[in-house]
């Protein structure tokens, strides 16, 4: 399903029901992704690269 993103945050609780639902969530592009999973965790990918900072900057 591809929903605008206004609509899924103003209505997450009919798409996402914590504690039994897994949900994951790519935009059009799919330059990103959302995984919601059932024991309370979130994790966000990207394809995108990221430069860490050392600890020395």
């Amino acid at each position: 399903m591809i929903v605008p993103w206004k609509l899924f945050v103003n209505y997450f609780d009919s798409f996402y029901y914590a504690g039994s639902d897994d949900l994951t969530i790519f935009d059009e592009s799919l330059n990103w992704a959302f995984l919601f999973y059932h024991e309370d965790e979130i994790y966000f990918g990207t394809n995108k690269n990221f430069t860490t900072l050392s600890e020395s900057d």
